[in-house]
């Protein structure tokens, strides 16, 4: 005996589920009745601020210029690595076309896809310890950086001629819209993933698939910046192991001294120069970012409005970034985490705070 089954639904409700058999074009293979489903999900509304282990909330700090480095080059102002042009020829290690410190740096701006320039630690048996520096650190000045395939440069670690980890591409840590002007990069240690305690050796490779040209840069000041001396203050926010956070709006509320910002200042102090970053992040590994060196950067952010309060020598700031639903989903098991880093002076601020708001997810 059998019992006879309809099941309609749909907005309209006029949608049927069907019972195929097993000879029925095109469900040879799956005879019977055809569904999914899905989760149900709680949501719970979250807020909390971006902190830091040292100065809690409060981003009016100094990030201060790292005191010990090691130089891997600097268009060979000083004594540093042994560059060379490991595969091709274009790039040039000491140009005088573009330099952010001292009178040259290291020119990209010729080289096309699988040109490699190596940098060799110049001490034989001596070699570096990936632990005893937070980050490779650097300057690039982006004459263009097409958007045609893909184009980037990656940097790699090497120990004896051996890769060492992951490649690391420069595109997640610079802005690539920002030519024509000397910008910061940080890249940490430990977005190398290196899988030996030691390296001798950085590598940097062009990448240019696609039609158009390669990205064309210049590089400076390349270095090594010891633990502990990090120029980054970073404050996180993060989901906890097992958690899903669904995170629908950032706020940022500045209080400064002047009554009127001007476009190319950073909320009322000077244009940055190592510039203020937000990052999404999955297990250390920068997921997309954004820069801003003033308060026009700022505002290019997507999805922002702009509110203010004036005092009577004093305003208030509150710019808002509003998330469309689930494009940012922070998962606490994947090591999700969003990521500001304050990398110049911000203690003419009176008050800086950064805050989040979302959703936490529960299923069952």
């Amino acid at each position: 005996m059998s019992i006879k089954l309809r099941i309609t639904g749909g907005e309209s409700g006029k949608v049927e589920a069907h019972v195929y058999e097993a000879n029925d074009p095109f469900h040879k293979l799956h005879p019977g009745l055809i569904t999914y489903n899905h989760p149900v999900e709680r949501k719970t509304i979250t807020t909390g601020f971006f902190t830091n282990d040292t100065f809690g909330a409060d981003q009016n700090q100094t990030a201060a210029t790292p005191s010990t480095v090691t130089t891997i080059h600097n268009g060979g102002d000083t004594t540093a690595f042994t560059a060379s042009n490991l595969v091709g020829s274009s790039y040039v290690f000491n140009s005088t076309d573009q330099f952010f410190g001292g009178s040259a740096s290291i020119d990209a701006s010729g080289t096309r896809n699988g040109d490699i320039a190596s940098f060799l630690w110049p001490v034989p048996g001596s070699d570096l310890t990936v632990s005893g520096y937070d980050s490779l650190d650097g300057y690039v000045y982006i004459t263009s950086w097409p958007t045609n395939g893909n184009k980037d440069f990656t940097l790699q670690l090497f120990l004896d001629g051996a890769d060492l980890g992951v490649s690391v591409s420069l595109s997640a840590h610079v802005d690539e819209n920002s030519q024509d002007t000397w910008q910061l990069f940080s890249i940490p240690m430990t977005a190398f993933q290196a899988l030996a305690p030691s390296f001798d050796e950085v590598r940097i490779t062009t990448v240019d698939a696609g039609q158009g040209n390669a990205p064309s840069i210049y590089l400076d000041d390349l270095q090594l910046v010891a633990a502990g001396q990090s120029r980054n203050i970073l404050y996180k926010y993060c989901a906890e192991p097992g958690q899903l956070v669904e995170v629908s709006r950032i706020k940022w509320i500045a209080a400064v001294t002047k009554l009127k910002v001007e476009y190319d200042e950073f909320f009322g102090i000077p244009q940055l120069t190592n510039g203020y970053t937000l990052s999404f992040k999955r297990n250390g590994t920068i997921r997309s970012q954004y820069f801003a060196n003033d308060f026009y950067d700022m505002l290019q952010f997507p999805n922002v409005h702009l509110e203010t309060w004036e005092g009577q020598t004093e305003t208030v700031y509150q710019l808002t970034m509003d998330i469309p639903d689930e494009q940012y989903v922070l998962n606490g098991t994947l090591g999700d985490c969003v990521e500001i880093a304050v990398r110049d002076d911000l203690s003419n601020l009176i008050r800086f705070r950064t805050s989040i708001q979302g959703a936490i997810i529960t299923q069952w």
